[in-house]
């Protein structure tokens, strides 16, 4: 619900609304992958959080709903700064679920997991992309893209599901619930 809004509305904003054009775009995604490089390199220095899905799912979630930075910032500096933290929290979450994954999942099971969570991540992204001009067209750019943005407090309710926090419990050594 979020990949087509920003990967078509981000560059879209730019341009039209910041007179920005490829340049601007690629410095707001450098922005954003300084800001995965940084999350990462102090991921490894710290470890792993004691609540890791716990963890994994608030970065997510704020990850996402940053998209909204995105829709309402006025300069291109402004979404790199957006970008910065946003881009970093989607690689807490990711840093966090790929180590989540290699180590509960039997290796002989690994490619097949690893195969279904990615079909599963990204199946729709073409339908995201499909509704997403249509959605900009009624509702407007800014609009769309702070609304995919608003959709992850969505995501924040995943932590809520039944068992979702049982693989940090398993890793702590508690029993899961």
């Amino acid at each position: 619900a979020t990949a087509g809004p920003f990967e078509v509305l981000l560059p879209y904003i730019i341009r039209n609304d910041l007179g920005g054009g490829a340049a601007t775009y690629g410095t707001v995604l450098a922005f954003g992958g300084l800001g995965s490089m940084v999350a990462a390199v102090l991921l490894s220095r710290r470890g792993l959080p004691r609540r890791n899905v716990t963890v994994m799912w608030v970065a997510w979630s704020i990850g996402v709903v940053l998209d909204i930075g995105f829709a309402i910032a006025g300069a291109a500096w402004q979404m790199c700064i957006v970008a910065i933290f946003s881009f970093g929290l989607g690689t807490v979450g990711l840093i966090i679920w790929n180590t989540i994954v290699t180590t509960l999942v039997p290796a002989e099971m690994l490619g097949r997991v690893s195969s279904f969570d990615w079909f599963v991540s990204i199946g729709l992204t073409p339908v995201s992309f499909a509704i997403t001009g249509p959605i900009a067209e009624l509702l407007g750019a800014r609009t769309t893209l702070a609304l995919a943005g608003a959709l992850g407090l969505t995501t924040f309710a995943f932590l809520f599901l039944p068992g979702m926090r049982d693989p940090e419990r398993e890793l702590a050594g508690e029993p899961a619930r």
